[in-house]
């Protein structure tokens, strides 16, 4: 049986929103899942976004409380961290409203999270240095159910559990819509 049984509807609506349901069950001896969403390339154009969450910098489930909610602009050049280390870097917590580019935009069912980025999770993975980190020519974008905290354990303790996407039952729900030119 596998760790992560899921079905997944999309509903297309006339006035052009496109809603996507996801219902899952995660085996009980799975262990915590470092992230649930959905991952897409988009055209490198559409790099620019708007999105109401905590910001303007980085923020986890474990590192948020520096920030504030509310509406922020970026591009995926600007999300880019230079760690010494290339890890993981431009995550959203607590995200309500998304809009990139010239005419995409997401909301939730309830506050996701959402990363828009230049560099896919293999070349951050793979990269020894963050000169070794090559942009794509394409804009990398993630709207996640939720993603785990991103802890201390490589020079602290393991991450603590509150912080771990641990749940058994999920369900998700994200639209997709063009937003107003308003």
């Amino acid at each position: 049986m596998p760790y992560f049984r899921y079905n997944m509807n999309m509903e297309i609506f006339e006035n052009g929103e496109v809603n996507y349901t996801l219902d899952g069950i995660v085996r009980e001896d799975c262990p915590w899942l470092p992230r649930l969403g959905f991952e897409m390339r988009l055209p490198v154009t559409m790099n620019h976004f708007t999105y109401f969450g905590y910001g303007p910098t980085e923020t986890y489930a474990d590192l948020h409380r520096h920030a504030l909610a509310g509406l922020y602009t970026s591009t995926a050049e600007q999300e880019f961290v230079p760690y010494i280390y290339p890890q993981e870097h431009g995550n959203h917590w607590g995200t309500c409203y998304l809009s990139i580019g010239t005419g995409l935009g997401f909301k939730g069912n309830i506050p996701f999270e959402c990363n828009v980025s230049r560099y896919t999770a293999d070349m951050l993975e793979q990269s020894k240095h963050t000169n070794e980190c090559i942009p794509e020519n394409a804009v990398i974008l993630r709207v996640d159910y939720k993603q785990s905290g991103i802890g201390s354990h490589s020079c602290g303790p393991i991450l603590e559990e509150k912080y771990r996407l641990m749940e058994k039952e999920i369900h998700f729900e994200v639209t997709l819509f063009i937003p107003s030119k308003s």
